[in-house]
């Protein structure tokens, strides 16, 4: 697990990183859950190998909820990318195994205005 303020702790190297990016890449390293999600042999993408007992079995107990879906868009708002066509493999350019001081280069995206916003011309009505 990822102590903060340790030397060489994500916290301590970069300043603000955000609670979801600390949360996955503490899952993916975590060896007790590396029959559902883990790092890809080359380090530079991480795989849900079980994506069933992801949702049921991971996500509730990190993240408050059990949708896969929503993990998945989450990953997107900070510009993850899906690496293999047949897998739930993931990967990031900031997102790399041994390398925790780079997740505080991950922002999340920014977002356009919502079709709700657009729709009420954002005045209210």
């Amino acid at each position: 697990m990822l102590d903060a303020g340790m030397p060489g702790s994500p916290e301590e190297a970069c300043g603000e990183i955000k609670p979801f990016l600390l949360k996955a890449y503490a899952l993916v390293g975590d060896p007790a859950t590396d029959a559902i999600i883990s790092w890809a042999p080359s380090g530079d993408h991480f795989i849900v190998h079980n994506t069933e007992a992801f949702a049921s079995q991971v996500l509730p107990s990190n993240f408050k909820h059990n949708n896969f879906s929503s993990f998945i868009r989450q990953l997107n708002t900070y510009g993850f990318r899906k690496v293999e066509t047949d897998k739930w493999s993931f990967g990031h350019d900031c997102f790399k195994r041994g390398q925790p001081q780079l997740l505080a280069q991950i922002q999340r995206k920014r977002g356009g205005t919502s079709g709700r916003a657009r729709a009420g011309g954002g005045a209210g009505g």
